[in-house]
C-alpha cells in the first residue's frame, strides 16, 4: 500500500502515470534489482496505474500484492524445485 500510495496516489494522466511507473521500476534498483529488471517492473508499474484509474489506491494496491504474491510464489517453487533436484544429486554421488 506504502508503494501505491508513492506511486500512485495523485496520479491525474497517463503522461504523469508513464513517468511515476518509470520511477517505481527503477526504485526497485535500489535494493539491488538490476535495471532491466527495474525497467520490466516499470511495465508492471503500468498496469497498477491503469488499476488506479479506475479504482482508486485501494484497487491498484490489490494487484501490486497479486503481482507480489505470483512473483514469489514463482521463486518459492523455482528454490524447492532448486533444492530437491540438488539433493537427488548428492543421493546419487554418494551411491
Amino acid at each position: 500500500m506504502i508503494e501505491e500510495k508513492w506511486f500512485r496516489l495523485g496520479t491525474e494522466s497517463w503522461q504523469q502515470g508513464l513517468y511515476l511507473s518509470f520511477l517505481f521500476g527503477m526504485v526497485h534498483c535500489l535494493v539491488g534489482i538490476p535495471v532491466a529488471a527495474g525497467m520490466v517492473i516499470s511495465i508492471a508499474g503500468l498496469w497498477f496505474t491503469h488499476q488506479y484509474f479506475i479504482g482508486g489506491v485501494e484497487l491498484s494496491a490489490l494487484h501490486h500484492t497479486t503481482y507480489n504474491l505470483i512473483i514469489f510464489s514463482v521463486l518459492f517453487l523455482g528454490l524447492v524445485g532448486k533444492h530437491i533436484s540438488e539433493l537427488r544429486e548428492s543421493k546419487t554421488e554418494t551411491v
